[in-house]
């Protein structure tokens, strides 16, 4: 296996390192109000241990697994992208926008995988076509959320109108048109720019003559 690159190393470190303190940030914080604790202070104390028990696990625990990103094997890159799929909704207050960049991330793990782990070309283009798959469902199912999350508010209409200060009435029908076209765009931005990422990538780390 090639050395990993001291850029590569900081990416995989950060990567897989937020993953520990945040995911257990949040479920000690919603855990929290979900088993009926209401005060505040008691849920931001929880909360902060979590990040806490986190950030301890990744000094220990997962410290030599940290930098192993571009060593992963295609399932676990999935729950990696799919954590920070959902968290990136999250942050995103349901816009689905940000998630597109998670597929592209997908794609530039995967062609420096080919050079790291001297992946076959065919090898390499078949984990590519998978990954890209189902990021995209990954980025189709945040669209659809996204959808229902927009269509359920009753005046989302009048929202929008205010919004982007229009002058015009914003109609129902409007609003299925900016879904679709928003959707169908994000999806092709996400596929394309992978594509061209990958290509990229690959084209860079082949060895000079």
């Amino acid at each position: 296996m090639e050395k990993v690159s001291r850029f590569d190393l900081i990416l995989s470190v950060v990567v897989l390192g937020f993953m520990a303190p945040l995911g257990l940030f949040l479920f000690f914080w919603w855990g929290s109000v979900l088993c009926g604790v209401t005060d505040e202070n008691v849920i931001g104390i929880l909360a902060v241990s979590g990040l806490a028990v986190g950030l301890l696990a990744d000094s220990t625990l997962l410290r030599r697994k940290l930098r192993g990103l571009f060593s992963l094997p295609p399932w676990p890159l999935i729950a990696v992208a799919g954590f920070y799929s959902l968290e990136i909704y999250g942050l995103s207050m349901g816009l689905p926008v940000l998630n597109s960049l998670v597929g592209v991330g997908l794609a530039y793990i995967i062609a420096k995988q080919k050079r790291y782990l001297n992946l076959t070309f065919e090898k390499s283009i078949h984990d590519a076509h998978r990954l890209e798959m189902i990021s995209a469902g990954i980025l189709f199912a945040a669209c659809v959320g996204a959808a229902l999350l927009a269509l359920n508010e009753e005046s989302i209409e009048e929202q929008l109108q205010q919004m982007l200060h229009l002058s015009f009435e914003v109609t129902r029908a409007m609003i299925w048109v900016l879904i679709v076209v928003g959707g169908c765009s994000l999806l092709a931005f996400q596929f394309v720019l992978s594509r061209v990422v990958y290509a990229a990538v690959v084209r860079k780390s082949r060895p000079t003559s």
